[in-house]
C-alpha cells in the first residue's frame, strides 16, 4: 500500500508541470470558408490594422492578455483592432507564376553582362543554317572572343 501510494504522489508531481505548459494563451480568429479558426500564439506574426490608422501594421506578437495583445512593447486592446489581414502563400504554381519571371530577367542579365565583368569583348559572330542550335534562318548571335575562336562543328 505504501508503494501505491508513493507512485501516486511521484505521478502527480510528474504531471503538475506537464499540465500548465498545456495551457498556452493564443488568440483566435474565427472566419467563414474552410478554415474555420485561425490561431496566433505569442511569436507568431501578424498583420493588422487599426482603428483611424489606415497603416497595415506587420509585427511579431509578444504577449497574449485577456482582452490585449502586445507588439513591440506595447499593449494594444483588442476592441482597437480593426482587421486582421492574413497572406497565403499559395501553392507552388501560384509561386512560380510570381517568381519564374523575375528569375528570368535576372537570368537574361547575368548571362549579357557576365562577358563584361569578365572583361571580355562581345563578339558577333553568323550562325550557319545548318547549325544544330539554329532554326534555319540565318542571324547572329553575341559570343565571347574564346567562343569565336573555336573551329566550327
Amino acid at each position: 500500500m505504501p508503494s501505491t501510494l508513493c507512485f501516486r504522489l511521484l505521478f502527480i508531481l510528474i504531471m503538475l508541470p506537464v499540465s500548465g505548459f498545456a495551457q498556452e494563451k493564443y488568440l483566435a480568429l474565427d472566419k467563414p470558408g474552410r478554415v474555420k479558426r485561425i490561431r496566433f500564439y505569442a511569436g507568431d506574426e501578424i498583420a493588422l490594422k487599426l482603428k483611424g490608422d489606415k497603416r497595415l501594421h506587420e509585427e511579431v506578437i509578444g504577449d497574449i492578455g485577456d482582452s490585449t495583445i502586445t507588439l513591440l512593447g506595447t499593449e494594444i486592446p483588442l476592441r482597437d483592432i480593426r482587421a486582421i489581414v492574413i497572406r497565403h502563400e499559395g501553392g507552388l504554381v501560384q509561386q512560380a507564376v510570381r517568381k519564374l519571371p523575375i528569375a528570368g530577367v535576372l537570368y537574361f542579365l547575368a548571362a549579357t553582362f557576365n562577358p563584361l565583368l569578365q572583361d571580355q569583348p562581345l563578339a558577333v559572330k553568323p550562325v550557319r543554317a545548318d547549325s544544330r542550335w539554329g532554326n534555319g534562318s540565318r542571324g547572329t548571335t553575341a559570343q565571347t572572343p574564346a567562343q569565336a575562336d573555336l573551329p566550327d562543328q
